[in-house]
């Protein structure tokens, strides 16, 4: 296509789509393929939205259009999930659909210095012209009509009480007191027609993660390092990929896979019977035979 006819399409297609602006626009373009429709797209979003997400993320960084109460995002070092949790935060704050959100990290200063303070946190997603309040010693962001509060996974108890409508759970694998607060994180949210849960996790062989996989209503978003690879240093993929590339760590922080805890020993559990062993003593045993033993 000459650039000519290029152009004619972007400005014939320009109101036809803005009004939809509100869906993925890769998701409202079926009929464009390959270069035009990645043309169109970039056209879009440098004129009109520039720093709007959905012109700039990945697909597998947008929110699944089927139906879910838990969003599980598994994905190696640097894929941008910390960036999708801001962005998926302030998508639910601009629908107004949620009024209680809690933000949950390994401790409260995770939560501050990476969810909401760092490079890819809620703050610097924040449009500059959006007003919003932090009060970071309270433990508690306020964005329009929306609260969203911190918590710390050390403290599994301080979710008794409060109740939610969402919640976003970061690095879920790391937890120390992973099964407490998973129980607490299903209590308290209740609030809602459709409360929802985002965990966003580098992958590590915990029983929880396995049970979230088969529980229904879960949407499963796996993801790498190297689809990030454009945001990321050249000399870090470098780096990690001739140190790590093909070893089992490498699986686990790189590519995001879950991996097997016994997948290199010689018997896995699967392969072992239990069998109980009754023991029958047929001699007689003199008064205090059994406190000989132990002393």
């Amino acid at each position: 296509m000459s650039n000519t006819n290029l152009q004619h399409a972007l400005n014939k297609s320009e109101n036809r789509f803005l009004p939809q602006i509100t869906l993925p626009l890769e998701q409202r373009l079926p009929s464009f393929k390959g270069r035009l429709r990645k043309t169109l797209c970039r056209y879009l979003g440098q004129r009109f939205q520039q720093n709007y997400w959905p012109f700039n993320a990945r697909l597998k960084q947008l929110q699944p259009l089927a139906p879910w109460g838990t969003w599980l995002i598994m994905a190696g070092r640097g894929f941008g999930k910390t960036r999708l949790g801001a962005e998926t935060i302030l998508q639910w704050v601009r629908e107004k659909r949620y009024k209680q959100i809690a933000l949950i990290g390994a401790t409260l200063d995770d939560v501050k210095n990476v969810m909401v303070e760092g490079v890819s946190g809620i703050l610097s997603a924040l449009p500059p012209d959006q007003e919003y309040t932090y009060r970071p010693g309270a433990n508690l962001l306020k964005i329009g009509n929306t609260e969203i509060r911190f918590y710390s996974a050390e403290r599994p108890r301080s979710l008794r009480g409060p109740q939610f409508d969402a919640m976003w759970i970061d690095e879920l694998a790391k937890f120390r007191n992973l099964d407490q607060i998973w129980e607490q994180v299903k209590l308290s949210l209740r609030l809602g027609d459709e409360p929802r849960c985002l965990i966003t996790t580098t992958p590590q062989p915990v029983p929880l993660l396995r049970a979230l996989l088969l529980t229904p209503g879960t949407f499963i978003t796996r993801g790498s390092t190297v689809e990030n690879k454009p945001n990321l240093s050249a000399q870090f993929i470098q780096n990690v990929t001739e140190q790590y590339a093909h070893t089992k760590l490498g699986r686990q922080e790189l590519s995001g896979e879950l991996l097997d805890p016994f997948d290199e020993s010689l018997f896995k559990p699967v392969y072992i019977r239990y069998k109980t062993i009754r023991l029958e003593v047929n001699y007689p045993l003199r008064e205090g035979s059994f406190k000989s033993l132990f002393n």
